[in-house]
């Protein structure tokens, strides 16, 4: 974030946009990024990712200490983004006792999904949301080192 800062502004607007065609897997943009900025684009690729899935990012920047001027190319930037953030709902039912059993503190999770256009729920037992857990954590790791292949073998073209 501080090697952010640290850019003027009319920088930061060109890497910020730079970074977001890389984002959506415009991969010949790492050719356009000089040597010099190279740390401050990765800076930019890491923010945008994760202020893409939030969907209060801006109250964020709003409150990040940033320049007037970095905080309206920042904003801007983020206005412009075609990425949705998701909403996620979940809570954890616990049935404490039944009719038959006096103690039973079992949890179901309840977990909905929307973006906007379409909403998915899903009620699941602690083993099932673990799973759950596994397997987003695995794919996640597996992206991450997908991209990070694709940007070294765009670096070497």
């Amino acid at each position: 974030m501080e090697v952010l800062k640290s850019e003027n502004p009319k920088h930061l607007g060109v890497l910020l946009g730079l970074a977001k065609k890389y984002l959506d897997k415009d991969y010949q943009v790492l050719g356009q990024v000089p040597t010099s900025k190279q740390q401050a684009f990765t800076e930019c690729v890491k923010y945008l990712r994760d202020k893409g899935w939030k969907t209060n990012s801006k109250e964020e920047v709003e409150q990040e200490p940033w320049t007037p001027d970095q905080k309206s190319v920042v904003l801007e930037a983020l206005s412009d983004s075609d990425s949705q953030g998701v909403d996620t709902q979940w809570r954890i039912d616990v049935a404490l006792t039944t009719n038959s059993l006096s103690k039973v503190l079992r949890p179901e999770i309840f977990l909905k999904l929307s973006d906007g256009t379409e909403s998915t729920q899903f009620h699941m037992n602690a083993e099932q949301f673990q799973e759950l857990r596994r397997q987003t954590a695995a794919l996640m790791k597996d992206m991450f080192a997908l991209d990070q292949l694709a940007f070294i073998q765009n670096l070497k073209n």
